[in-house]
């Protein structure tokens, strides 16, 4: 659990009792097919394609989008030309400083782009992306991926800002080029939790449609640094760009009860990485991959209901115990902490 000092407020115990008549499944759920927002309070931020051959990466996406959640990948991810070619509903196509992957086909099918500026860094602790990552990205083919000769190298570096963007001021230029290539899109921006006061404000100028807090940097982002972190920044979306949705991407797994408590710290969407990850851990191997592919039926899709549908119920159980109908109606007036300090920092009840 990320937020253990905080608890999600119980109705007086005079309050009528809130049956099955309450708000439906936040995400995923059968019952659950209604807007774009209730479907977009979880999401999957950054899969690592590149486990799995391009046609068992088909098949994953297919089956965590049929599922409602929006799921960031590029055609070249999945073995495809474009994410177009995929039929898909809800991915993001991740715009990375050094555009690896990225094809103009993709930024005009997905409904989606999230423009890094936050770098990730990879198992060695390096700003880097793995070998076999960026072979997937110059776009080899399926045959020749398995043992494909390298350089060397066991990391590529992965570079900062956005070498097309001469300035922050310009990144609005970047946001008015993507919506001229596909009009309607929502255009994401992922940062940092650091220097938030000083580089958020000007970042925000560009009005970007959604901010992607990513705080899976350090294990030391949890607790009321996590919980502090996410209302300052929602602070500052609201008073420079009110209109823009602020997705978080947490430092380690959340618990359902993790995400309610951070739609209530301001966060209208979380990312579930690791309820995910089995999908692609637990995967065939490369080698049987022809067999995926020709099977009628999405064999993940069972495997994918049965790994997520008991999360997003109790989602969806956690909000119709706070009386409200979507994760957007939950505030601060919804969480308490038995720490008066706590409770006085975050502005929740003691």
């Amino acid at each position: 659990m990320l937020l253990p000092e905080i608890g999600l407020l119980p109705p007086p115990l005079h309050s009528p009792w809130v049956g099955s008549t309450g708000p439906e499944p936040t995400t995923g759920s059968p019952a659950t097919d209604s807007t774009a927002d209730q479907q977009r309070t979880l999401f999957w931020y950054d899969p690592p394609w590149h486990f799995v051959s391009p046609a068992i990466a088909r098949k994953i996406i297919a089956a965590v989008d049929a599922l409602h959640v929006p799921t960031a990948v590029l055609g070249r991810d999945i073995g495809e030309a474009s994410i177009g070619d995929a039929l898909l509903r809800h991915p993001i196509a991740p715009y990375r400083p050094d555009r690896y992957g990225v094809q103009l086909d993709d930024l005009q099918h997905a409904p989606m782009i999230d423009i890094r500026l936050a770098r990730a860094r990879d198992y060695s602790g390096r700003y880097a992306y793995a070998p076999e990552q960026v072979t997937r990205w110059l776009g080899a083919d399926v045959g020749e991926e398995e043992g494909m000769p390298t350089t060397g190298a066991t990391h590529f570096p992965a570079p900062g800002w956005p070498a097309e963007l001469p300035t922050v001021e310009s990144l609005s230029g970047k946001f008015a080029q993507l919506r001229l290539l596909q009009p309607g899109v929502q255009c994401g921006l992922s940062v940092t939790p650091y220097f938030v006061q000083q580089e958020l404000p000007a970042f925000l100028k560009a009005k970007p449609d959604v901010v992607i807090l990513r705080m899976d940097d350090s294990d030391e982002l949890q607790g009321m640094r996590l919980a502090t972190t996410v209302v300052a920044v929602r602070q500052l979306v609201d008073a420079h760009c009110p209109h823009a949705r602020l997705w978080v991407v947490p430092p380690d797994r959340p618990t359902p009860d993790d995400c309610a408590k951070l739609y209530a710290l301001g966060a209208n969407a979380v990312a579930i990485d690791w309820w995910c990850q089995p999908l692609i851990a637990n995967a065939p191997s490369a080698g049987s991959w022809q067999a995926v592919e020709s099977d009628a039926t999405n064999p993940f899709l069972a495997t994918a209901k049965e790994l997520l549908y008991p999360l997003f119920e109790r989602v969806a159980g956690l909000l119709q115990s706070c009386g409200v109908q979507h994760a957007s109606n939950l505030t601060r007036k919804h969480l308490v902490s038995s720490d008066p300090t706590i409770a006085k920092q975050l502005g929740i009840r003691h």
